[in-house]
């Protein structure tokens, strides 16, 4: 939330200018991270991030704070965390944004104690974020609110998050935008003269996503709008080209299929099936940990889409719980091939070009080993940890620290952080994330097997009990 404050040199009408200068910086902003904006009244805007991915977030706060060292006037901030409701008040000929919400009650106090050019930071935000906002150089301090003098979080330093697209700021008024493409598109706007946006779906690390009618197949599709640094790499840029054109043949229940790769105006551009659902990340950040049946039968769907995959001949190489979208009927699809690589392929010579997550990395890339199928499974061992004990293996903090945390220390226990887990499950997981590929399983129609037993024998034990 932002509101625009009057103190005794400014005028009401000059606290209502600064919003006029702000806002189409701020809409943006929004566009490119991700977010909704929404009017709160009189000098006041709100702006709404999806949660399940705090990247969208954490991009927007830093250009905010990059835009207060540019523009003057700051708004007094506020962040807090949770679900909103959105609705609409019919004003005359036109449909006014109405949201609510614990969220909204929360900045509605928060706003009451900031100063212009601070952000409060609820506690149940601070508890979320904090980790977060340390790994991208951001921080928090307590200060006093004032208006009470209690006690708030308050953002300083900043985070520093280096836009992954072209960034452009002007004096004028011209808007932040991450690119002049991306910084056009809106929904009813056409691009390449076949593909009627519908609507921003979100916004990650690899690109901006957005739904799309195919005008020439009458066919909804969904866009990514990948950075276009991407096209000044031409080695990169032949095996993404390579990897889609991989990717496109595989036709499976279980996998999201790529159509196509192109490039419009500098901005390169992938087209995928649309699928509505939710990202699995989303469902364990609301339930935590999944329950045993629901787990292992998603486990054993992305496990029927990753063989898929590699029989085909190409490696995913960011397995995670973003990657994987559970659709309306409850069904997981492995998406987002962008960065996975031909199996045929090593990066052995090439240590420092690693590509993934580091909380989902085997210890092989990040060193530079020779990279199969089995850095794929440590992935997915990793997942399966997650989904079953609601927790991460290793520490959150700076990428190359949980790293080299792969590398190095051994993965606790599943069993630790949930003592119920079944034995042959915990195994699994463990096989799965050994640091030796010999020591893994060989392929994923082996761990598939393997957790199949498991789904037969949990049904068994459900069904005597």
């Amino acid at each position: 939330a932002m509101e625009w404050k009057a103190d005794d040199s400014i005028s009401e009408g000059g606290t209502l200018e600064s919003p006029q200068r702000w806002l189409p910086r701020l809409d943006a902003i929004a566009r490119s991270s991700g977010a909704l904006i929404a009017p709160g009244g009189g000098a006041k805007v709100y702006m709404t991030f999806p949660q399940g991915e705090p990247s969208g977030l954490l991009k927007g706060i830093s250009k905010l704070g990059r835009l207060q060292d540019r523009l003057s006037g700051p708004p007094a901030m506020a962040l807090a965390c949770g679900d909103i409701v959105s609705s609409g008040l019919n004003l005359g000929p036109t449909r006014s944004p109405v949201i609510t919400g614990r969220p909204i009650f929360h900045n509605e106090r928060l706003l009451s104690e900031a100063l212009p050019g601070q952000l409060l930071i609820s506690p149940p935000a601070y508890k979320q974020l904090k980790d977060v906002l340390r790994n991208a150089g951001g921080g928090t301090t307590v200060i006093e609110g004032v208006r009470s003098q209690k006690k708030f979080y308050a953002l300083s330093p900043w985070p520093t998050v280096e836009s992954s697209t072209q960034t452009v700021v002007s004096s004028g008024d011209t808007a932040i935008a991450d690119g002049p493409v991306l910084a056009s598109i809106r929904p009813g706007s056409i691009l390449g003269e076949r593909y009627e946006i519908l609507k921003h779906l979100g916004a990650g690390a690899m690109g901006t996503v957005f739904k799309a009618r195919d005008r020439k197949l009458d066919d909804v599709v969904a866009l990514k709008m990948l950075p276009p640094e991407v096209l000044a790499d031409a080695e990169n840029l032949e095996r993404m080209k390579s990897e889609i054109r991989i990717a496109r043949k595989i036709t499976h229940p279980n996998v999201l299929r790529t159509h196509d790769l192109w490039e419009q105006d500098g901005q390169p551009v992938i087209s995928m099936e649309y699928v509505r659902g939710i990202a699995l990340s989303q469902l364990i950040e609301r339930s935590g940990k999944l329950k045993l049946a629901a787990g292992l039968r998603v486990c054993s769907q992305v496990l029927k889409g990753l063989a898929a995959a590699h029989q085909a001949g190409v490696l995913h190489r960011d397995i995670k719980p973003a990657n994987i979208i559970l659709d309306q009927s409850g069904n997981a699809r492995l998406m987002d091939f962008g960065i996975s690589h031909p199996t045929s392929a090593s990066t052995e010579g090439e240590p420092h070009r690693i590509m993934g997550t580091a909380n989902y990395m085997a210890p092989e890339i990040v060193t530079g080993g020779e990279v199969d199928e089995r850095s794929d499974l440590y992935a997915m061992g990793v997942m399966m940890f997650e989904i079953f004990t609601g927790t991460l293996p290793f520490k959150e903090g700076k990428a190359i620290e949980v790293c080299m945390a792969h590398v190095k220390e051994e993965a606790p226990d599943p069993s630790e952080r949930w003592p119920g887990i079944p034995n042959d499950l915990e195994k699994i997981i463990q096989t799965c994330m050994a640091k030796s590929p010999q020591q893994r399983y060989a392929s994923a129609e082996r761990l598939l097997r393997q957790l199949q037993n498991v789904r037969r024998q949990s049904a068994a034990a459900t069904a005597a009990g």
